[in-house]
């Protein structure tokens, strides 16, 4: 009997998640929108508040209307991001993890009555619920954790850009070191098969 590899298990996951390309289009979206709203409405924020420290006389009503509206908005936005992205990756985890069942049950069914008097059926369906729950745990970790984190990082060397290219470059090194220590001490905890 053989054993299948992480490459193997990932490209299934993979296959299975393609088979709905607009949905997993509007989990990507979602994430990329919490992302931007995430990152500008403290910058609309920081705006009223700038125009609330200014003194009454300086700034029209309209302006700080306008600022506390953005806010809002921005605030909006990443709400309605938020549940696109929920309701999407839960979408995508129902119907992929019931075609990971149907393979995996239809892969099963293939063998040969020999194949199963020689190996413990509960081991087998052990072994096809661990292939199964894990497409939850591989979309959990592609969409949320790592796409999110990524997006986060990249809208945080763009802030810093614009303030300081030295302290961007800074937070880069540490970023990329950071993420190289990470892969290393994986690899050496959970080595890939």
């Amino acid at each position: 009997m053989t054993t299948a590899t992480a490459r193997a298990v990932i490209s299934e996951h993979a296959r299975i998640a393609w088979k709905r390309p607009l949905i997993l289009l509007g989990a990507v979206i979602g994430v990329i929108g919490m992302q931007v709203a995430g990152l500008i409405t403290p910058l609309f924020l920081k705006n009223f508040f700038n125009l609330l420290a200014a003194g009454p006389g300086v700034h029209t009503t309209n302006e700080l209307l306008y600022a506390l509206l953005f806010t809002a908005g921005g605030w909006l936005a990443y709400w309605a991001c938020n549940r696109i992205e929920h309701f999407t990756a839960v979408y995508i985890v129902s119907r992929g993890m019931s075609d990971a069942a149907a393979n995996a049950f239809s892969y099963m069914i293939r063998h040969s009555y020999q194949f199963f008097t020689d190996h413990f059926s509960g081991s087998l369906v052990n072994k096809s619920k661990k292939f199964v729950n894990s497409f939850d745990r591989m979309q959990d970790i592609v969409l949320i954790d790592f796409l999110y984190a990524s997006l986060h990082v990249i809208g945080i060397l763009f802030v810093l850009f614009t303030i300081s290219s030295l302290l961007a470059f800074t937070a880069l090194f540490w970023f990329v070191i950071f993420f190289y220590l990470m892969v290393v001490f994986t690899r050496l905890r959970i080595p890939l098969q």
